[in-house]
């Protein structure tokens, strides 16, 4: 059941989400946004997804994998779907990353998430800790600070690797 919610949730923020139109770049970078400003606030990522760090930037595998399925499964929802399925909270967070972002293009968005400490402080191919998006906005940390705050957080990072795995 909570794997159907979180799967609902996903379209219902893709279908917000596709307010600005976004090529396939920038719905994920957008996506990440959503989820990582979430985080702070609400303990939990809307989507209930978890980000990779790749080339590219993060990327949600689930939607990666299923992007055409999920992306015409989200197109297929009413314009009101969101409101019935997210939460209040959730639709704001959600606003607000479309006030923010919505009018950077893909690679403006790819460059804004690489600079990010999430994604620096992560090795390549695995899983961004969703509990680091407290510290999106830290860009004066240096490497050693940056460390601490994963040394901190290790056994956290370590289980969701394993369960990743």
């Amino acid at each position: 059941m909570a794997s159907e919610t979180s799967d609902l949730k996903l379209k219902a923020v893709i279908r917000r989400l596709l307010k600005v139109q976004p090529q396939k770049v920038k719905l994920f970078k957008l996506l990440y946004l959503v989820d990582f400003t979430a985080f702070p606030r609400l303990g939990r990522s809307i989507t209930g997804g978890e980000y990779e760090k790749w080339v590219m930037g993060p990327v949600h595998r689930p939607l990666w994998q299923n992007y055409k399925r999920i992306l015409e499964e989200s197109r297929a929802l009413s314009t009101s779907a969101p409101a019935k399925i997210l939460a209040k909270e959730e639709i704001e967070i959600v606003e607000e990353v479309l006030t923010k972002y919505g009018q950077m293009d893909g690679g403006q968005l790819s460059k804004l998430t690489h600079a990010e400490l999430p994604y620096t402080v992560t090795e390549d191919q695995d899983i961004i800790p969703l509990y680091l998006a407290a510290y999106r906005n830290f860009r004066n940390l240096t490497q050693a600070e940056a460390n601490k705050v994963v040394e901190r957080n290790k056994t956290r990072l370590l289980r969701n690797l394993r369960r990743a795995r």
